[in-house]
C-alpha cells in the first residue's frame, strides 16, 4: 500500500538509489504476516498505514550501506524488535531527538484504540524484578560473573573471548560465591527490608552474626500480590527452598524469607514468544 499510494516516484528517481532492493526486502511482509509477529491485527495495520499516508509531511529517510557480502538499510526512523527489560514483546522506535515529543504524542494517539498506555521508570523496575532481569550497579556490581547470575550457559567454552582467561581463575569458580536468587516472605505479606543482609538468625541488638548474602532489589509485586526480592546469596543456586532471614540493622527489622528462582513471572517466556 505504501508503494502504491505513498511513494513519490519522481523524488525516488532523482534522489534515491536502491529502491528496488528496499521494495523486494519488504514485499514478503504483508499485513497478515506482520500481524503474526507484532500481534497487531492486519486490519489495524492497514489503518495505521492509511493514517501515515494522510499525515502532513510523512517521510521515511533511509540509506543503503554496502558491506562485504551484502548490505543493510539504515533508516532515520527505525522500529526494532526489543526483547524488553520488562519481559514483554516490545519495539523501540528511534528518531532524532527533536522529533521525540511529537512522536510520543502521535504514538499515544494512534494506540488509544489498542489500550496503549505510558509507564514510568518505577513501573519498569517492578516489571524487571518480577522477571529477574539484571540491573547494572545492583546485580551486576563488577564482582559477579555470568555463572553467578545464572547466565553461565551463554559463555562459550570452545573459544577464547575478552575476559575468558579471567573467568578461569579458581576464586571465580568457587561454589560458595554470591549467586543470584529470588526471595519471598515466608508469611506471604511482610515487605522484605531494602538493603537487608541475609543471615541465619533474625536481628538482635548488639549481636554479631555472619552475613551470607545481600538484597539487591525489593518490591511489592502487583502480579503475584505479595512482596518479592532479588538477592545475592552464598551458593544460592543450590539453596532453593531454604529459609533465611533478611536483616536490616538500620531499621531494626527482620523478615524470614524462602529462597526461590530469580524469575517470578512467566519463566518460560510465553508472553514474549506466543
Amino acid at each position: 500500500q505504501l508503494e502504491r499510494d505513498g511513494v513519490a516516484h519522481y523524488r525516488v528517481a532523482a534522489q534515491m538509489r536502491g529502491f528496488e532492493k528496499l521494495r523486494d526486502l519488504v514485499a514478503p511482509w504483508t499485513p497478515e504476516r506482520t500481524a503474526t509477529v507484532t500481534k497487531i491485527p492486519a486490519e489495524k495495520l492497514r489503518e495505521l498505514v492509511s493514517d501515515y499516508l494522510r499525515a502532513d509531511g510523512a517521510a521515511l529517510m533511509s540509506r543503503w550501506i554496502e558491506e562485504a557480502g551484502g548490505g543493510e538499510w539504515v533508516t532515520r526512523v527505525t522500529a526494532a524488535r526489543d526483547d524488553c527489560f520488562s519481559g514483554e514483546l516490545s519495539y523501540e522506535i528511534n528518531v532524532p531527538a527533536g522529533f521525540a515529543s511529537a512522536l510520543f504524542r502521535r504514538v499515544i494517539a494512534q494506540g488509544a484504540s489498542l489500550g496503549i498506555t505510558a509507564y514510568g521508570l518505577e513501573a519498569l523496575d517492578v516489571l524487571r524484578i518480577e522477571k529477574g532481569h539484571l540491573s547494572i550497579g545492583t546485580e551486576i556490581d563488577g564482582r559477579t560473573t555470568p555463572a553467578d547470575l545464572g547466565l553461565g550457559r551463554m559463555v562459550s567454552t570452545r573459544k577464547s573471548f575478552v575476559g575468558s582467561s579471567l573467568l578461569q581463575r579458581p576464586r571465580l569458580q568457587r561454589e560458595d560465591r554470591m549467586q543470584l536468587v529470588g526471595l519471598q516472605p515466608v508469611d506471604g505479606h511482610s515487605a522484605i527490608p531494602l538493603a537487608a543482609m541475609l543471615c541465619e538468625r533474625p536481628w538482635l541488638a548488639d549481636s554479631i552474626q555472619p552475613v551470607q548474602g545481600k538484597l539487591t532489589a525489593s518490591i511489592y509485586s502487583p502480579t503475584l500480590k505479595k512482596p518479592i526480592a532479588l538477592a545475592l546469596l552464598q551458593n544460592g543456586h543450590r539453596r532453593r527452598d531454604e529459609k533465611i532471614w533478611a536483616v536490616s540493622p538500620l531499621t531494626q527489622q527482620s523478615v524470614e524469607a524462602v529462597v526461590t528462582a530469580s524469575c517470578f513471572v512467566d519463566p518460560a517466556g510465553g508472553r514474549m514468544h506466543d
